[in-house]
């Protein structure tokens, strides 16, 4: 019942439904605390992980500002909940008997949270930590999502060229094994990066049409958080002056 009750809570969570996926916790440690289940206890303090992440993207949300931890990463009431949702992560995964996809995934968690607090090293480390864990190569779409991650790495460490080939190993990954919400999320990361750094008109036409494709999936994952995001990326986009179009006219006015 603890497990299910996890399970049924993640579900929740990516859907946005986050009221709703609280009783569902509390009845998860509730259940394995008092019959003393350590693992039970940890894969839902893992679920409380992700559920304190989403909060942090509802909270962006609710600020009318597009979710981009790396560029608020400045501001402490962000940073201030990074720290607890770091803190229940590695509290979860002190207890015994874990399985092995809980374990990467609370590593990958804790990789994502060193990420917007700019710690690129320690992403780094736990990213390749977790990927050399002896059960990596069996758990397929954690390798996708690390993999995802390491393209952000990538970016956020300006090794441009480097993050490609994560991006489209994980969006591989990610199309044949039908996992179309963590699909669409990679969709966006790539997308993201894609307008942040480059200026190749090109380049600015493949990423809108990764932020379409993942809008759609995300409607119709009914992941309402991420299209909520989403939507503001693209709304921001449409009342912006074009940079490849500003860059161009320069470049043009330079040859004349």
């Amino acid at each position: 019942m603890s497990l299910f009750s996890s399970y049924v809570a993640t579900a929740l969570i990516e859907q946005g439904k986050l009221d709703e996926a609280v009783p569902m916790l509390i009845q998860a440690l509730k259940i394995s605390r008092s019959s003393h289940i350590a693992p039970c206890i940890g894969f839902a303090m893992v679920a409380l992980g992700q559920l304190r992440l989403a909060r942090i993207l509802a909270s962006s949300l609710q600020n009318n500002k597009p979710y981009n931890m790396h560029k608020n990463r400045s501001k402490k009431p962000i940073e201030h909940l990074l720290f607890r949702t770091r803190n229940t992560l590695q509290r979860a995964l002190t207890f015994n008997g874990l399985e092995a996809d809980t374990i990467l995934n609370g590593q990958l968690l804790l990789a994502k949270i060193a990420l917007s607090l700019g710690e690129t090293g320690k992403a780094q480390i736990l990213v390749t930590r977790a990927l050399e864990d002896r059960h990596a190569s069996e758990l397929v779409w954690l390798q996708a999502r690390a993999q995802d991650l390491q393209g952000q790495i990538s970016i956020a460490s300006g090794q441009l060229n480097a993050a490609e080939p994560y991006f489209r190993r994980a969006l591989a990954t990610f199309e044949s094994t039908g996992m179309r919400l963590e699909y669409a999320r990679t969709l966006q990361n790539h997308g993201t990066s894609l307008l942040e750094y480059s200026y190749n008109p090109a380049t600015h036409e493949q990423a809108i049409s990764c932020l379409q494709e993942a809008h759609q999936i995300f409607q119709d994952c009914q992941a309402s958080l991420d299209l909520q995001n989403i939507e503001r990326i693209l709304a921001s986009l449409s009342t912006q002056v074009n940079p490849v179009i500003t860059n161009a006219h320069k470049q043009e006015r330079r040859s004349h």
